[in-house]
């Protein structure tokens, strides 16, 4: 099922299920969903945190919810995709985390070798943007990169997760986009200061358009993932070159980290980053999933 957050007409946030190129909203239907799945419903009708938490994520729920939008589709007028207003794809997620070097060819496009356990980073939860909102680029922070991957967006959460186990604890996947501001990054490294500055600012977080449901996902994860400006092809690669794939990245995080419903793990990026600049319209493309797209503008700073 591919799950979408979005406004319509300036309302409020709504809940929809993507089926081809029309949105079933579903945010007023949930006590009928509840009924027919014979589940409790969630918490907030409009928040997938609470659809996660509900447990109305998992393959069988999701299966039928998706069944369900499909037969309301006939009697609803479903609003077409560019009439909307994309959220990102969780509305709270309690902390979005990255992994950096995740792709040895993007490791040495860099200068580095490939790392022997996984680095994990932090993005502030204020950088996400939905699908079609602008990235600002301040002008005094010099060179801003793009950097396509795909995210996994947590189900259960939990401490110490066994890696046998980590598939269970992924409600699904979506497209990222982890800008950076490259200049300030090698001058932050160079200080030994950690990369949330060059990596959290406001808008440097593009995440979307909507989340797809783990089920509908290969396991192992595969996939094509391509970032392209202005129509010009930037980056490919394919999710199964991971060096750590996401089991492994969920039981590592978590050995340390308590894991919540709803938070943000980007998975890296393959070779071929490069610099952005007013004007220009980043996409990212993950197979399975979808695609992401942001104009790029000058921010004031």
């Amino acid at each position: 099922m591919k799950l979408a957050r979005f406004r319509r007409d300036g309302g409020p946030p709504a809940i929809g299920c993507v089926l081809q190129d029309r949105v079933v909203d579903l945010t007023e239907l949930v006590p009928l969903l509840a009924r027919r799945l014979g589940m409790p419903a969630p918490s907030e009708a409009s928040s997938v945190c609470a659809w996660i938490e509900a447990g109305w994520l998992d393959p069988p729920a999701a299966l039928a919810i998706e069944r369900l939008a499909g037969e309301l589709r006939l009697g609803m007028a479903c609003p077409a995709l560019e009439e909307l207003d994309f959220l990102p794809p969780v509305d709270r997620p309690r902390q979005v985390l990255a992994v950096g070097r995740n792709f040895a060819s993007h490791a040495r496009e860099g200068g580095y070798e490939a790392p022997e356990e996984p680095i994990i980073f932090a993005k502030a939860v204020s950088s996400l943007i939905g699908h079609g909102h602008e990235v600002r680029c301040p002008e005094s922070v010099g060179r801003v990169d793009h950097e396509a991957e795909v995210a996994v967006i947590v189900g259960r959460g939990g401490r110490n997760i066994p890696v046998e186990r980590a598939r269970e604890f992924i409600a699904g996947y979506t497209c990222f986009n982890d800008l950076t501001a490259r200049d300030l990054q090698r001058q932050d490294a160079g200080r030994g200061h950690p990369w949330l500055r060059s990596k959290g600012m406001d808008t440097f977080g593009p995440i979307g358009p909507w989340l797809v449901t783990a089920d509908e996902m290969p396991w192992p994860l595969a996939g094509r993932i391509e970032c392209r400006v202005n129509g010009d092809l930037r980056q490919q690669g394919d999710a199964k070159d991971m060096l750590f794939p996401p089991d492994r990245i969920i039981a590592f995080i978590s050995r340390y980290i308590t894991l919540s419903p709803g938070d943000v793990i980007a998975l890296g990026t393959p070779e071929g980053v490069g610099p952005l600049v007013p004007g220009d319209v980043v996409e990212v493309f993950v197979e399975g999933v979808g695609l992401l797209r942001n104009p790029v503008a000058r921010a004031e700073g």
